[in-house]
Parts: structure tokens; C-alpha cells; sequence
């Protein structure tokens, strides 16, 4: 029983404002995790404010002032399984997300994936059972071993902004941290089989996205069959008649999104 982690959970919230559908699964994974002989505090330290990365960096200071182990940020809109927390805590790593999407259209994945031009590809995992190695996950459910922030001087959090192309895009709190986890040897991890809803005006899962994304992919190919066909030169007759497909344009760019939540 000694051996076994302990845990504190911390969410930042707006305003005080927390999703009941956050609190009552939130409550249901806690005692799961307690069953399977885990130390979880309950109830989670909470901060409000507005500006997201300071209250993450509270959170962090009061975390260190326990003696836990693991510190596991969740934010006040996610959805939780009952094993969430057990089987998070089961992985046994230093740091760990698990996989969740963005609330907006088409819903890609939180983490992502730097790429040469410093632009974040958000991938889907091809084998859905293995954990995969990123650049940046969201922090609304990341599990993260104290050594790491003993690795790393604070601000643990921050907001910056970092180039992407030939543009300088600003940067998510939680990718910032990563990248600073990443510059002190620690690789961030997201657990596929760890699957969490994302509160909206619905709870955003993976069949969101892969709707979405079905629903991107042949709007791309009849936009580019109809640039194809464009080619010709219109006769007089048909020239004043051609329409534009409504919410699909040519400049759109395949779905790297930029980062944060």
C-alpha cells in the first residue's frame, strides 16, 4: 500500500463556474480510483480567476506544499469515465494526457504534433491501444509527477506567442509547459484509451470529430473536382451562372488548427 501514488487534483475555473456533468463523474472516478487502492484528495483544489496560465501556476505552488506524488489538472468542463483517474494513474508515467477534442468544428484533437515549419499537426493514433509521444497536450485532464516541476522554474505556465510558418501564432499555457517538460528531458505522453468528453453545448467525443472530419475531406473534393472543371473556359451562355459552393473555399487549408483550448 505504501508504494501505491498518491494524487491531488486541480482545476482552474471562471468565475467559480464548474459543468455539473464535471463534478458528478468528476466524484465517481475519485471513489473508483479509492476502491482500486489509490490515495486521491478529494475535494480538488480549486482557483478562480480569468487569466488561466497564474491559475495554473497557484495551483501548481499548492500542490507542492503536499506531499502527493502526482499532480492531475482537470478542467471544469471535462467529462470523465469512472476508471478516468484509475486508469491514468495505472500508466504509470511521469507525464500523461489523456485524449480529448476541441469544442469547435470539426473537433480535432488537443494534442499536437510540431511540425519542421513549427506549425502542430493533431493526429489520430493509427494503433488506438498504444500511447503516443507529442509536443503539446491540452492540460484539461494531465497527470504530472512532482519531479517535473521540480525539473523546471516557474513559470510553469505562460502564455507566449512562437512561429509558425511565416507567422508568429500565440501559444497555449499548456503547450508552453510541455515544451518546457520536453527542454528538461520529459516526454509528454497521451493515452489513447483514455477518452474524455469535452462539455459544450454537447460533449464533444471522438465520433464528432470523425464525422467532422468525413464531412471536411468530400467538401475538399468537390471543391477541388469544381476548381478541376473551372479550367474550361465558360461559354456567355453559362458564365453569369456560376455560384461559388457556399462554406467551402480553395485557400482553406487541411486541419492543423492552432493551439490551446
Amino acid at each position: 500500500m505504501s508504494n501505491t501514488p498518491t494524487l491531488v487534483i486541480a482545476m482552474p475555473t471562471h468565475d467559480g463556474m464548474i459543468h455539473a456533468s464535471t463534478v458528478v463523474t468528476m466524484a465517481k472516478a475519485v471513489a473508483h480510483a479509492n476502491s482500486q487502492g489509490y490515495r486521491v484528495a478529494f475535494p480538488p483544489l480549486i482557483i478562480s480567476g480569468s487569466i488561466l496560465p497564474e491559475q495554473r501556476n497557484k495551483l501548481v505552488e499548492a500542490f507542492l506544499e503536499t506531499e502527493a506524488k502526482y499532480l492531475l489538472f482537470v478542467d471544469s468542463d471535462m467529462v470523465l469515465d469512472d476508471d478516468s483517474i484509475t486508469d491514468i494513474l495505472r500508466c504509470n508515467r511521469v507525464l500523461v494526457s489523456g485524449m480529448y477534442f476541441k469544442r469547435q468544428h470539426p473537433f480535432t484533437p488537443i494534442h499536437g504534433i510540431r511540425q519542421a515549419d513549427g506549425r502542430y499537426s493533431h493526429t489520430l493514433p493509427k494503433n488506438a491501444n498504444d500511447m503516443f509521444p507529442v509536443d503539446g497536450a491540452g492540460a484539461g485532464f494531465l497527470l504530472i509527477h512532482r519531479k517535473v516541476f521540480d525539473a523546471i522554474k516557474p513559470p510553469y505556465f505562460s502564455f507566449e506567442y512562437e512561429k509558425r510558418g511565416d507567422e508568429y501564432v500565440h501559444c497555449g499555457e499548456d503547450y508552453y509547459f510541455c515544451r518546457k517538460a520536453k527542454e528538461a528531458g520529459f516526454e509528454t505522453l497521451v493515452d489513447p484509451k483514455i477518452r474524455l468528453g469535452h462539455e459544450s453545448k454537447q460533449v464533444i467525443e471522438l465520433t464528432d470529430h470523425l464525422i467532422a472530419l468525413e464531412q471536411y475531406i468530400a467538401s475538399k473534393k468537390a471543391q477541388d473536382e469544381s476548381d478541376n472543371s473551372n479550367h474550361e473556359q465558360p461559354t456567355h451562355d453559362d458564365a453569369g451562372d456560376k455560384k461559388s459552393e457556399p462554406g467551402v473555399s480553395a485557400e482553406r487549408p487541411v486541419p492543423i488548427s492552432a493551439v490551446g483550448n
